[in-house]
């Protein structure tokens, strides 16, 4: 299904974050379906992670760097195989307060609401919780 930019940065506004840290790019983005991402997407990123041998290097490969990637590879793999125009609805969060950066989807649910589901781009695009109080003031969210 496809979603509106201005209802993904209302989203963003509506989980906490601030307006100036909200860059959404396109117009319309398509939703995967969460097994998309877990099942499917996560498994292939984190093979291409270890048959390549990338880790985790401090100042080299880190945290932020796992986040692009994961974004930019789950783009190229939905555009092979996208049952639509639309851009893949992933985008990159960073969480200053935690010195973190990890990745974000959107997902309708069964009423037609949205909700974003957050992955940790460094354990297989696995599911992890990001609280509102997570979210300061310099927290950004970005979807290109």
């Amino acid at each position: 299904m496809s979603v509106l930019r201005n209802h993904i940065f209302d989203l963003a506004v509506a989980y906490g974050f601030p307006t100036n840290g909200i860059r959404v790019k396109h117009d319309s983005y398509r939703c995967p379906e969460p097994d998309w991402v877990l099942e499917h997407f996560g498994p292939e990123f984190n093979t291409f992670l270890l048959s390549n041998s990338i880790v985790f290097r401090d100042g080299q490969f880190v945290c932020k760097d796992y986040a692009l990637h994961a974004m930019s590879m789950a783009k190229l793999v939905w555009f092979k195989t996208a049952p639509s125009d639309d851009s893949l609805a992933i985008g990159m969060v960073s969480l200053p307060r935690f010195a973190h950066e990890i990745n974000a989807t959107v997902h309708r649910n069964p009423d037609q609401s949205l909700r974003f589901e957050f992955h940790e781009p460094q354990n297989r695009m696995a599911l992890t919780q990001v609280k509102r109080e997570d979210i300061g003031p310099a927290a950004h969210i970005e979807f290109l």
